[in-house]
């Protein structure tokens, strides 16, 4: 049976009294202390994830095999701090995540700089800091980091492909088809000409390669297409990697409806697993596999808590419900038209009898969080929960309006901390 507490953190539960709690903690009384919109991050649900990774790739890759933190998912210091306690490693694509990567205590050896337009203070930030591999997109990448590399020994690389290959997923999510902004093409012979000028370049040590196909995608025989592909330009190029990222990208069901796709991530490594065993078969060795999953981490480790306003009858009877947050903490409704399911914090097993359409706060028509949802009847000062709001959320937040983006906690042992304070503008560059 389809259910939503499926959807969320593996600390929630509702109590006797009714009251939606998360760890030993009501959402009331963490609104109340801690303000609307508000964030919280449960620890045993990242844990458990990670842990499952592990366990997969245990059971089904024979070798070495690294996680690695998707950083836009979400980052801030304190979250990285949590993060190198865990032991894994993570994928950063700015300066500023490196620097948040490093200060917290992740090992220069476990971090990866990707980005297709990487400026120079990126590309040298990351070979000071000698971490594990610059992961090249383009050739202007290769030549800038040719000039840039002064040291007497070889920069690590990593070379990303694009495997030309369309996903099932919403077009801002694709990121391995042939027009994509990402990564050294197949078909016009880029990838193997980069391949081939990193391999005579002194300057260089090509360790591994890589791919990023697309998120939230539910078909593991994508990503086996995609290993074949640039696995096979490769060895075009006369050059077996012993090292092999097929990125991230596995989906989380975040709706009801969505519940069915989630055919779970040990299907995803047992598929990549067997595709990069069936290309290693004839050789001595088997590559360090590395997996990059960000929102599968995290996401539904989250849930966001708004305030609700105004309530307002239309002349076609729908009714409006607004919140105090919106497409400033979480712009994937507008951006990919993405649906959620709602939880009513003062009655989280309350019989749905109202149809809402939920709004933000924000000067914008677009600014919608559910088109529609049946809730229990809402009144104004009520608390509306989210699921799975641990991804793409914050990551993406703005001060549209000048609003300030909002507080976000993390709970772990009966404990509350805070990762983010409640933005002040005053305090911040905006004056």
């Amino acid at each position: 049976m389809k259910n939503i507490y499926s959807l969320l953190p593996d600390s929630a539960s509702v109590s006797e009294n009714g009251d939606f709690i998360i760890s030993r903690f009501t959402i009331k009384e963490l609104a109340e202390k801690y303000g609307t919109p508000l964030y919280i991050y449960d620890a045993v649900t990242v844990q458990r994830n990670i842990q499952i990774l592990r366990n997969c790739l245990s059971r089904y890759y024979p070798g070495d095999s690294t996680i690695t933190y998707a950083a836009k998912a979400y980052f801030s210091y304190p979250f990285a701090q949590h993060i190198a306690k865990m032991g894994i490693g993570v994928d950063i694509v700015s300066e500023n995540e490196l620097l948040f990567a490093l200060k917290a205590g992740i090992s220069p050896h476990k971090i990866h700089l990707h980005g297709n337009n990487k400026t120079d203070s990126e590309l040298d930030g990351a070979i000071q800091s000698n971490i594990h591999a610059i992961v090249l997109d383009n050739f202007d990448d290769l030549n800038r980091l040719t000039h840039l590399s002064t040291r007497n020994y070889s920069v690590p690389v990593w070379i990303r492909i694009n495997p030309e290959i369309d996903v099932n997923t919403h077009p801002y999510r694709q990121t391995g088809h042939a027009l994509s902004k990402f990564g050294f093409t197949i078909s016009d012979g880029q990838a193997e000409n980069a391949i081939r000028e990193l391999l005579s370049n002194p300057k260089f040590q090509l360790r591994g390669i890589h791919t990023h196909i697309g998120s939230q995608i539910f078909d593991p025989h994508t990503y086996s297409e995609a290993i074949h592909k640039m696995l096979a330009v490769a060895k075009k190029s006369q050059w077996l990697p012993v090292e092999v990222c097929p990125g991230g990208g596995w989906g989380v069901p975040y709706h009801l409806e969505e519940i069915d796709l989630d055919t779970g991530i040990e299907h995803w490594i047992k598929e990549i697993s067997k595709t990069i065993q069936e290309e290693y078969q004839d050789t001595s060795f088997i590559p360090h596999l590395f997996l990059e999953p960000g929102r599968w981490i995290v996401a539904r480790a989250g849930i966001a808590v708004y305030r609700v306003g105004g309530i307002k009858s239309l002349p076609n009877g729908e009714k409006l419900l607004a919140i105090d947050g919106g497409m400033g903490d979480n712009i994937r409704p507008s951006l990919y038209q993405a649906k959620y399911e709602a939880l009513l914090a003062e009655n989280p097993l309350g019989k749905p009898v109202t149809r809402y359409k939920v709004v933000g706060r924000y000067c914008e028509s677009g600014d919608t969080l559910l088109e529609e949802i049946d809730l229990p009847e809402v009144q104004a000062g009520n608390h509306l929960i989210i699921p799975v709001a641990g991804a793409y959320h914050l990551s993406m937040a703005s001060n549209y309006n000048l609003v300030p983006r909002p507080a976000v906690l993390w709970i772990e042992n009966g404990e509350v901390t805070v990762l983010q304070k409640r933005e002040n503008l005053w305090d911040s560059w905006w004056c």
